[in-house]
Formats: structure tokens, C-alpha cells, sequence
């Protein structure tokens, strides 16, 4: 319960856009890269008896609204064109690889 609450203020707390934008002016855009280790389904997540259920686990539909507000602000690509953009160091514009 804990840990879903602080996820959706961070996310909606407009702190990425903030910390993005204060790169952006500093350093032109940028590429962010985000990991997680493995996401439960909402039924899951729901019954807090289910043995695979873990604290900081994600839920599908968490990582739904979570890759809806992040498409606002970034270009979705692959960890290859990321590469390629950092080595010819040719970032056009604000991405992230998931």
C-alpha cells in the first residue's frame, strides 16, 4: 500500500519533469534508462495472501499508467538506437529505454 502510494507521487508529482528539465537546460536532452525486475498481474497484487506478491512489486496496470505518463514526456526506443545515439553523440531529443 505504502510503496504504490509513494510510486504515484512520484510519478504524478511532476518531479521527472522537473529534474528533466533542469538536464535539458544544462545539458541539451537526454536519454533515461529504467529496469525493473518483474511485474505482477492486478489479481496479484490484490490478494495480499498470494506467496508471490512482494513489497515494490508492480502491478500490469501500474506500469500501464506508468508508460502513459512517461509517453507524454519522452520518445520511447530501444536500448540499440540508444547506443548508437550515444556513440555517434547524436541525442535529438528526450528518450528512454525501458
Amino acid at each position: 500500500m505504502l510503496s504504490t502510494i509513494i510510486k504515484k507521487l512520484i510519478i504524478h508529482s511532476g518531479l521527472f519533469g522537473i529534474i528533466r528539465n533542469l538536464l535539458n537546460i544544462f545539458s541539451g536532452p537526454g536519454i533515461t534508462f529504467m529496469y525493473g525486475h518483474r511485474v505482477l498481474t492486478d489479481e496479484i497484487m490484490a490478494n495480499p495472501d498470494d506467496p508471490r506478491r512482494i513489497a515494490g512489486q508492480s502491478s500490469v496496470s501500474e506500469i500501464t499508467e506508468l508508460i502513459k505518463s512517461l509517453s507524454k514526456h519522452y520518445h520511447f526506443i530501444s536500448i540499440d538506437e540508444a547506443l548508437d545515439q550515444i556513440n555517434n553523440n547524436s541525442i535529438k531529443r528526450e528518450s528512454i529505454v525501458l
